[in-house]
């Protein structure tokens, strides 16, 4: 059972992962294609809130608990060969290389915070019923609305001071 649930998880990190990176068009900026991204990565999770979910109890019980030790390895390995090569990271790259993302001395970082971030509110959607439309409206807008802030996080324009 468990070796089925850890290959169910690597699944659908995989699927989220692919349907996210293949939503930016190769001619777009870096902060066109990282905003399509995180517009993606939202849609998905609003077509997928159970595989969202999935992901969030998976992180919840087989993190906090010990389970199978190999089993354990081998999503470790999973992860990592994943961090290394993060989905995010052909949008930054072309976003500090074009000018529309301001500079990184750490993209990969940066790639892992948006991960982290947006994976939080993503899951915390999730566990939105579906009979509770408002709240499911108001949790994609709440996504929405953070992506918007790490796009003006990262662009250019957010070292300006404020006109007041």
């Amino acid at each position: 059972m468990n070796e089925l649930i850890f290959e169910v998880q690597m699944e659908i990190l995989e699927s989220m992962t692919e349907f996210v990176r293949r939503a930016p068009l190769a001619e777009m900026s870096g902060k066109k294609m990282l905003t399509s991204m995180l517009d993606a990565w939202i849609d998905y999770a609003w077509q997928h809130p159970d595989y969202i979910k999935f992901i969030l109890l998976f992180d919840l019980h087989y993190e906090a608990y010990d389970s199978n030790q190999e089993l354990k390895e081998q999503y470790k390995n999973f992860v990592s060969l994943e961090k290394e090569r993060h989905f995010l990271m052909d949008a930054l790259e072309a976003g500090f290389q074009d000018g529309s993302l301001k500079s990184d001395s750490e993209p990969l970082k940066t790639a892992h915070f948006i991960f982290t971030s947006m994976m939080g509110i993503l899951q915390k959607m999730s566990l939105t019923t579906k009979d509770d439309w408002n709240n499911e409206l108001e949790d994609i807008e709440i996504a929405n609305r953070f992506a918007g802030m790490l796009i003006q996080y990262l662009s250019p324009e957010s070292d300006e001071s404020p006109a007041f």
